[in-house]
């Protein structure tokens, strides 16, 4: 029951419908003690009817799209995620398949500005364990670049 509540929006529209049932409910209940014929009775709690469904309605739409929307959102940085998990994993095959027979890579000052370049983008979208493997690759071929001199296009 506390995860219902635990999102702001959430606990804020609870509180809207149980405000008004709350404030219906009192503002009916001396028109109810009034009116004397049943029919009269019956209009007003269809009216009240009708006021509440329309408030639940309102709460249930409202946050549907906000799911949606976020929902929405997810599916962009997924997307975005994929396409520099590629870049980045394309780079790295671009680098090793330039390895000579003594398994020893030679590194282009270009390619090892393309890996700081999605470090930062992935800096930007992916989680923490993430850019902490990828900076572990860099680091070490970077250390592979300064032992051995870089080679310049």
């Amino acid at each position: 029951m506390k995860n219902i509540f635990r999102k702001k929006g959430n606990f804020r529209n609870a509180i809207f419908v149980f405000l008004i049932a709350f404030s219906a409910f009192l503002a009916f209940e001396p028109l109810f003690a009034s009116l004397k014929q049943n029919a009269a009775q019956e209009f007003a709690s269809a009216i009240f009817g009708t006021i509440f469904a329309a408030v639940i309605t309102m709460v249930l739409l409202s946050k549907q799209t906000e799911t949606e929307e976020e929902k929405s959102r997810n599916e962009k940085v997924f997307e975005e995620k994929l396409t520099l998990y590629n870049l980045a994993i394309d780079t790295l095959q671009d680098i090793f398949k330039k390895a000579d027979d003594d398994n020893q890579v030679e590194m282009k000052r270009s390619d090892l500005v393309d890996l700081e370049f999605i470090l930062a983008k992935l800096i930007m979208i992916a989680d923490e364990k993430t850019i902490h493997e990828f900076r572990m690759i860099y680091q070490a071929l970077r250390e592979i670049t300064n032992r051995k001199p870089v080679c310049f296009d």
